[in-house]
């Protein structure tokens, strides 16, 4: 089977949705599919082109057996901004559109990942012009988190938004979500309720395990061992809101240390933050190379999920998968009713506390380090819980058995 895939984010890029777009395609083509892919330049989450692919237009390449091809789109210098995210969203899609009309002599289904809300429009024109059934991937209901964060205002514009998003979902054969509580958020979008699928992301725990907690790595990080370790990775934007992590660290003593890894658009604006709020207990490290980013997760005592109050949508951090498969407690400061508190309520793998509240952050973190046994207890329910549901084998078969399922239903039609 030729599948086309179109995602704005893609390998090399080692957070949010680029790792899992590059696993899907590449667990597709495993199974003998020819897979064509059509994404972006790698930019996420530093904002800027990453280096080794120069100022050019398109380039091709091939991955793991998936054919690659990357076209320019316009990437913001403040992506808070709304007309600089509207032309990153609006370039991609539309130069992603004739790539894929360029590349694509033959398409037996076409798949598409989910912001950027203009893709699934792109995706379905490709569809149509080779009578091929379209399966979209939502990872975000872009319009409702760009409310939440105040970058798309409510009204007439907020309105338009929904119907730009709603229309290209409106016309997928199949979408994909990644929890239940995902399901009214899309149907409120007209996407009927029979052709949406649940389907989560995926952290292998043979991947991720955990470690001896005095490991070499924590070593170099800590340099003496009865240090408590506080780790978040990921990306620093606005979701983040990693001010609440920085804050709390100003909090803390000296028997506990704070480690923000990673990179984005609000790195800069943290590091200014901790100097300013005398956190010396917190250190700055850059992404990580995969191995490395492992060892991290699995040397850490405590794993830090935040995200700003305003976040109420069902959103799962990538993230969270990488920590529940590393069987490592996990301290929440999300809102009570995100997927994030509803997963660690029902896993039981650590403590939820309110959103943008650093003195509530640093308690927590202080209570856990006194309870050495219920932190073990929390790693544990963790690990299961990420064996029980976020096995990478099981999640990529459902992924096969839906777009093999959706090439039959279009045959037959």
């Amino acid at each position: 089977m030729r599948i086309l895939f179109l995602g704005i984010n893609y390998a090399p890029e080692q957070t949010a949705v680029g790792p899992f777009n590059a696993g899907l395609c590449e667990a597709l083509a495993a199974s003998g599919h020819d897979v064509q892919v059509v994404t972006a330049f790698p930019y996420y989450p530093q904002w800027r082109r990453q280096p080794g692919y120069g100022r050019r237009l398109i380039a091709r390449e091939t991955r793991r057996g998936v054919r690659v091809l990357r076209v320019w789109h316009f990437i913001p210098h403040s992506p808070r901004k709304l007309l600089q995210r509207l032309a990153h969203d609006i370039t991609y899609s539309g130069l992603a559109l004739a790539g894929a009309f360029l590349t694509a002599r033959h398409v037996d289904i076409v798949i598409c990942s989910s912001p950027p809300p203009f893709t699934p429009l792109a995706a379905w024109l490709v569809a149509l012009l080779h009578r091929a059934p379209l399966l979209v991937k939502v990872t975000d209901v872009a319009s409702g988190t760009a409310s939440e964060l105040a970058i798309l205002p409510r009204g007439p514009l907020r309105r338009v938004a929904r119907l730009v998003e709603g229309l290209g979902l409106r016309r997928a054969d199949r979408v994909i979500v990644l929890a239940e509580s995902f399901v009214p958020q899309v149907v409120a979008l007209g996407v009927r309720p029979e052709r949406v699928r649940v389907i989560p992301d995926w952290a292998d725990p043979a991947e991720v395990a955990p470690g001896d907690v005095q490991s070499t790595v924590r070593g170099d990080v800590l340099g003496e061992d009865e240090t408590q370790l506080v780790l978040h990775v990921g990306n620093m934007g606005l979701k983040q809101h990693l001010a609440t992590m920085v804050d709390a660290a100003g909090l803390s003593d000296a028997r506990t240390r704070w480690l923000l890894v990673g990179d984005g658009e609000e790195r800069q604006a943290l590091e200014e933050r901790a100097r300013a709020r005398g956190a010396k207990q917190l250190s700055f490290l850059p992404l990580q190379q995969r191995q490395r980013y492992r060892e991290l997760l699995a040397a850490a005592d405590l794993l830090l999920l935040v995200q700003s109050a305003s976040i109420t949508s069902q959103v799962i951090p990538s993230k969270l998968l990488s920590y529940l498969a590393a069987g490592r407690p996990v301290v929440a400061s999300v809102h009570a009713d995100s997927e994030v508190a509803r997963i660690v309520r029902v896993a039981g793998c650590g403590l939820l506390v309110p959103p943008q509240d650093p003195a509530a952050l640093a308690q927590a973190v202080r209570a856990l380090r006194e309870r050495p046994d219920e932190t073990r207890r929390m790693g544990a329910n963790a690990r299961r819980f990420a064996e029980e549901h976020f096995g990478s084998q099981a999640v990529l078969a459902s992924y096969r058995e839906e777009v093999d399922a959706c090439a039959r239903a279009r045959k037959r039609a």
